[in-house]
């Protein structure tokens, strides 16, 4: 694994901005089930080849951000809170497999022939989420929040479950 993260926060009034971005290379000759990973990686030949990880996300980028409105504001306009996070990534490597057992030890997850392990990649992820609340003070110690949540907020295909089966 190689990586770096570098963030920066801001706060000023009633803003508080964090920008961060993360580069990761990880690589391993694993041959384990994950989460993005279907099925096993079985191979032709040797079980071990060294390639890039289907863990790695090479790049990421995240703005979070809150604003507040002032307490000196007129009772209409104050206690409201905006916040958003955006956050982008690049794909991420998945295996390709054929769908027969070309080396005849009875799993039908074989990869082709001439194909690296890990070589295919996802397309990158870009998601935007916002949330506009506000905070209604009923007595001294009982407030309620009102708040309006909306997730993938430009509607931003997100594909999770590739198919690496090159004969469905």
């Amino acid at each position: 694994y190689k990586g770096a993260s570098v963030g920066l926060t801001l706060r000023k009034g009633g803003l508080t901005s964090r920008v961060s971005y993360t580069y990761s290379d990880t690589w391993d000759d694993s041959a384990a089930i994950t989460i993005r990973q279907g099925p096993a990686d079985l191979t032709i030949g040797d079980s071990g080849e060294w390639s890039q990880s289907i863990q790695s996300t090479p790049n990421r980028f995240v703005v979070s951000t809150v604003y507040q409105l002032s307490d000196k504001l007129p009772v209409y306009a104050r206690n409201w809170q905006l916040s958003a996070i955006a956050d982008f990534e690049s794909g991420h490597p998945f295996q390709v497999y054929s769908g027969f057992d070309f080396n005849n030890d009875t799993t039908a997850t074989d990869r082709p022939m001439g194909v690296p392990r890990d070589s295919l990649w996802t397309d990158p992820i870009y998601n935007v989420d916002m949330r506009i609340g506000r905070m209604i003070p009923i007595k001294k110690d009982f407030k309620v929040e009102l708040m309006v949540d909306m997730f993938n907020l430009f509607n931003t295909a997100h594909y999770n479950n590739y198919n690496g089966n090159l004969y469905v």
